[in-house]
Parts: structure tokens; sequence; C-alpha cells
């Protein structure tokens, strides 16, 4: 079997890999400003954690139909049930798809972590902050460190934050020096530190492609 190394440097998959990314990326972007903008009005009128979870999950699920993804899942007994202590969950960052693949998959207080830089984005900001979005500036680690001690009630109330301790996207064929900021914050909350590995979501569109 091919490593992940090898099948990304064979010719052949860099052309497809950059074909698909140019069908892939503006419809991604389209999709989400679409549903960012509705998401937000809607969380004006209904301002609840529950209705971010079906936010969340149905833009998962509808933009991986959109692009015709497939998904495999395996060990969801493991993920916090509803009504009991949420928890920290660390996945492996390759592609801009993992976001949406992870929703599409799990159904659930799933917050995320993002650079703060896209807060400053029209329409896109807003609705990180209405969504549960932690603003994460990686130039500052007290900040950071700020940012997840202030969150520890939310964890305590069930939700559940996905952060990548890569630090940002890497390019999936080998895993990285891990930030300690995450493990500090499942310290922090006293809460599980759960695993989460994506794979495959680099076939669509990999760090470097766009």
């Amino acid at each position: 079997m091919e490593s992940a190394e090898t099948l990304k440097e064979s010719p052949f998959f860099v052309f497809l890999s950059y074909v698909r990314s140019l069908v892939a990326t503006p419809l991604a972007v389209l999709w989400t400003f679409a549903y960012g903008s509705v998401a937000i009005v809607t969380l004006i009128l209904f301002p609840s954690n529950r209705i971010r979870d079906v936010i969340y999950h149905t833009w998962g699920k509808s933009l991986c139909a959109l692009l015709g993804l497939d998904i495999e899942v395996r060990g969801l007994e493991n993920f916090p049930r509803p009504g009991t202590p949420g928890a920290v969950c660390l996945f492996n960052h390759s592609s801009n798809f993992d976001i949406p693949i992870i929703n599409a998959a799990i159904f659930g207080s799933i917050r995320w972590g993002a650079k703060v830089e896209l807060f400053k984005i029209p329409i896109f900001g807003p609705t990180l902050k209405s969504m549960g979005v932690l603003p994460i500036a990686r130039a500052n680690r007290e900040e950071v460190l700020r940012v997840y001690e202030q969150s520890v009630p939310r964890v305590k109330k069930g939700e559940c934050f996905f952060l990548a301790p890569e630090g940002t996207r890497k390019d999936g064929t080998k895993i990285y020096p891990f930030k300690t900021g995450p493990f500090v914050f499942a310290i922090q909350a006293q809460c599980p530190l759960i695993p989460i590995v994506v794979h495959g979501a680099w076939r669509v569109l990999g760090n470097g492609q766009f």
C-alpha cells in the first residue's frame, strides 16, 4: 500500500488534487457564506446551544453531500453523551475539509478553535463568534490560555472543543510536535481528552492546495 507521502508526490495525484480543489474551494466558500448568513439570523431569533448543534451538523452534512464525500465513522461510543460534561478533542488538521467532515460525522455540542485573523472576515467572522468558536491568537500564548480558562465552564456544561494540537494545518504525512495549550485546557476543565483521527481528508483539499 502506498504511503500518504508517496501518493502525494505522484504527478497524477497532484494534478487531480488541484483540479478537485478548483471545484471544491469555491463551492465550499459560497455555501459556507450563505449558510453562515442564515445561521446568524437563526441564532439571533433562537439563541441556544441546541440550535448551534443542529446548524453545525446540517452544514457539515450538506457540504459533504454537495461535494460527494463519503464518510466512515468509528468510535462514536467514546464521544460524551448528551447531558454529561464535555471534552477536549484533539484532531489531525491536514485539510480545509476536516471541520465539515467532523461536523457531518458527529451530532453533538461540537465547538472549534480558529485563528483570530478569521474573525475579521465579513460575515464569516460574525458567524464564528455566533457559533461559539474560540479565537486563537497563535502568537500570544498567554491570550490563548486565557481563552481556554474562560471556556472551562462551557466544557462542564457539555460542550466539546475540537482543537488541532499541531497548531495549524499540516501536510498529513507525519505527526508534528504538539502545542501544550489544549492539554492545559483539559487539565483545567478536568475533562476527557479524546484523540480524533481524520483519515483521507487531505485527498480532497490538503495543506498547500489553495
